[in-house]
């Protein structure tokens, strides 16, 4: 079963990592961007907490804008309060690619996607490409669409291990998220306990990364 869900819209590409109204949690992740690959919104949170709670949003750069507003809608349709673990702020990249022309209700079609069935909307028409890597106890997927690159990963990374994992993935904008390590909000603030795989796993990690380029 796939660990992603890919919501392909010409103008747009919504990589999910959990149902649109998931229960509030967040993941580790980590992001790198090279050159002139500067075109992202949402990551001051990402920046301090290196967390994400929100579906990672690819689209033209010239749509950007608006489609940081659309994660604003949908993080307020999940929430009223919009906390850091029920999708504020939506991560939002763009990419080197003209806008296609949009149809006039291109929002409303947009949000009632990421609300549709469960399954990857990908299909012959699709835009990006959808890659995968099993090991007996690893899973590894990365969705690329033009100049950038997803990677979520089945093992428990911390930040600093997803930062390395970045670097091996070749795409001027590159993003990688541990799912293994799921962080969920703790009863009556009882503290937690954060789990992390060893460094020689995660060479193991990087070669299979690296193997998807």
């Amino acid at each position: 079963m796939s660990m992603l869900r890919v919501v392909s819209l010409p103008f747009c590409q919504v990589v999910m990592l959990d149902e649109w109204k998931a229960p509030p949690s967040r993941y580790f992740t980590a992001y790198l961007a090279r050159g002139s690959s500067r075109w992202i919104m949402g990551h001051p949170v990402v920046d301090e907490f290196a967390t994400l709670s929100s579906p990672i949003f690819l689209a033209p750069r010239a749509l950007l804008g608006k489609i940081y507003n659309v994660g604003i809608s949908l993080g307020h349709m999940r929430d009223s309060e919009m906390a850091l673990d029920l999708g504020w702020p939506p991560f939002c990249v763009g990419v080197d690619l003209p806008v296609p022309p949009l149809p006039a209700t291109w929002d409303q079609d947009l949000l009632q996607a990421i609300q549709g069935p469960t399954e990857n909307d990908l299909n012959e028409e699709s835009l990006g490409s959808l890659t995968t890597a099993s090991f007996p106890t690893l899973e590894v997927e990365q969705y690329r669409w033009a100049d950038a690159a997803v990677v979520v990963v089945s093992e428990a990374l911390l930040p600093r291990q997803l930062g390395r994992v970045c670097e091996v993935i070749k795409a001027p904008m590159a993003m990688a998220v541990a799912v293994g390590n799921r962080v969920t909000r703790s009863e009556k603030a009882a503290p937690r306990t954060v789990t992390a795989v060893s460094e020689s796993k995660l060479e193991r990690i990087i070669e299979a990364v690296a193997g998807l380029e």
